[in-house]
């Protein structure tokens, strides 16, 4: 089962939930005393929003979430670890194969990872950060598109899948630790 399929750009196209492109604009705004800046970033997104909503223009907005390549996880994860130990200079086999390992179960709720596919421009493993979404205009996210002439779209169920991951991560309740284990006493 493949996981994707790659899309043509055309006047009138729908994006669908699942639909991965490169370089869309965030706007980053930030205010210091009376003086506002903006700040344009590009990030590689996944399209979050229902697919239903954006066929049917019941949407302005599309949320989207940035992806990166499991190598840039491995860096954080690199980076937090020498934290506590400075004189780590790498990640050992073991590290990268535990953090493989949770990305893929799910075990990170607000990262989710995407199969890698070098024929459609996915050389490393995407890593979809949930805690990082945010919102394009739709004419902004055409704009995007049409440059690019083509865009990766995730195929059922993978897509699904991404969804159920995202709902996992969003509706993800915090409760006080109130009861206690009588048997750790």
């Amino acid at each position: 089962m493949e996981w994707y399929s790659e899309v043509e750009y055309s006047d009138g196209i729908t994006f669908e939930q699942g639909d991965i492109l490169k370089d869309c604009p965030y706007y980053n705004v930030t205010r210091d005393e009376d003086d506002c800046k903006t700040e344009i970033k590009l990030y590689n997104v996944v399209i979050l929003t229902q697919s239903c909503d954006m066929a049917n223009g019941k949407i302005d907005k599309v949320l989207v979430a940035p992806w990166l390549p499991l190598s840039d996880i491995f860096a954080q994860d690199l980076a937090f670890k020498q934290r506590k130990n400075p004189q780590k200079l790498q990640l050992s086999k073991d590290d990268k194969r535990s953090s493989f390992k949770h990305l893929k179960d799910g075990v990170r709720p607000g990262y989710h990872m995407l199969n890698k596919d070098p024929e459609v421009g996915l050389y490393d493993f995407p890593i979809v950060d949930f805690k990082n979404t945010y919102s394009i205009p739709l004419r902004e996210m055409l704009e995007v598109a049409k440059k690019q002439g083509r865009f990766t779209r995730m195929n059922s169920p993978y897509k699904e899948h991404l969804s159920q991951a995202f709902a996992r991560f969003f509706m993800r309740v915090g409760l006080p630790a109130t009861i206690e284990n009588p048997y750790e006493k």
